[in-house]
């Protein structure tokens, strides 16, 4: 009798402990679930990036060389067939499309000029530095990569970020106005960072600092310079001829597909600590149609942490996989960013 109410007693604790796991199990995988659940917003713009960045062409020959292939052939290539080799490369050159991100317009101005309202008679400052003309109420504009400083009788003010607190100075200043040289308003060079538009009745704006004192008598030097734009995005696209690989290792279709997809992705998306672009990833899933979920995932790249992304933009591009089947590819860009 005690033996079997022993029995019973350790059949109850593995029973107890079964249970322990399935739940842990099931809350592990429910946080799982939520922490990989992004709320993505759809973009047109990395829509499109990945629309271009099908038809690149790699050095990549399947059958003979020069018939090199472009990204979406070796997408499709990958798939159906990922030990199929690259004819092996013999020296050339290439062209490819460069972007990088456009800092703008380089201005600068010296400690002397300051805002029209101390321009004689009122004192002897130097007009401002004009910078903007013709402008039209809404309009933004953006100001970044300030540096320099205004140099007083005992100290430096940095032209950024100011005097320190109950120092006298200071930052670099910009103001909007009128085509009579009325001051609508003015704000520190590090507000425009983020943007600033355009008031109503403003068509100009002037770059200056301010004094202490009418008559400019105690700034000895020094100046501001800045970059100035009207779209944070903008870019500079450059194209260029650069050496097609060397190496004559046999190299197969998803190897390279890999390399040069990364390369498509990273030369267009700046990621670094600068950049509102903090992190990406890229998924290329086959689906074989019919509303049935995709599941056979055989690309993925990434780079950066998805965190603090204020925002998640997102791409989709899809590629049949040939005129015989329903199934097709689909290629899914994740952006993290910090506006």
């Amino acid at each position: 009798m005690h033996k079997k109410k022993k029995s019973q007693q350790e059949i109850l604790g593995f029973v107890l402990i079964v249970l322990i796991v399935m739940i842990v199990g099931v809350v592990f995988l429910s946080l799982t679930l939520i922490k990989d659940k992004r709320k993505v917003e759809t973009s047109v713009k990395y829509s499109s990036l990945l629309s271009s960045a099908m038809y690149h062409t790699s050095d990549c020959a399947i059958n003979y060389i020069p018939q090199y292939k472009d990204i979406q052939e070796l997408i499709k290539e990958c798939y159906n067939n990922p030990e199929r080799k690259c004819v092996a490369n013999a020296n050339c050159e290439k062209e490819v499309i460069i972007k990088e991100d456009n800092p703008g317009t380089r201005f600068s101005f010296n400690s002397h000029q300051g805002p029209f309202e101390d321009v004689f008679p009122e004192g002897n400052a130097q007009e401002p530095l004009l910078v903007k003309y013709n402008l039209k109420q809404g309009q933004k504009i953006f100001i970044s990569d300030i540096t320099g400083v205004i140099k007083y009788k005992d100290k430096e003010v940095d032209c950024k970020n100011g005097p320190l607190e109950g120092e006298q100075g200071y930052s670099g200043l910009a103001g909007f106005y009128d085509d009579n040289s009325i001051k609508i308003s003015e704000y520190s060079l590090k507000s425009f960072q983020g943007g600033i538009d355009v008031p109503e009745g403003a068509t100009r704006l002037y770059a200056y600092i301010k004094d202490d004192k009418k008559g400019y008598q105690d700034n000895f030097g020094g100046e501001c310079v800045f970059y100035i734009k009207e779209d944070k995005d903008e870019e500079i696209i450059t194209k260029t001829k650069v050496p097609c690989s060397t190496d004559n290792t046999i190299r197969t279709v998803c190897e390279v597909l890999n390399k040069t997809l990364k390369e498509v992705i990273e030369n267009s998306l700046i990621i670094d600590e600068e950049s509102p672009t903090k992190a990406y990833t890229l998924k290329i899933r086959y689906s074989p149609g019919n509303n049935v979920e995709t599941t056979n995932e055989f690309i993925s790249l990434e780079k950066g942490l998805f965190q603090n992304c204020t925002t998640i933009r997102g791409g989709k591009h899809s590629i049949a996989v040939s005129t015989f089947s329903s199934g097709f590819v689909n290629v899914e860009l994740d952006v993290c960013q910090q506006d």
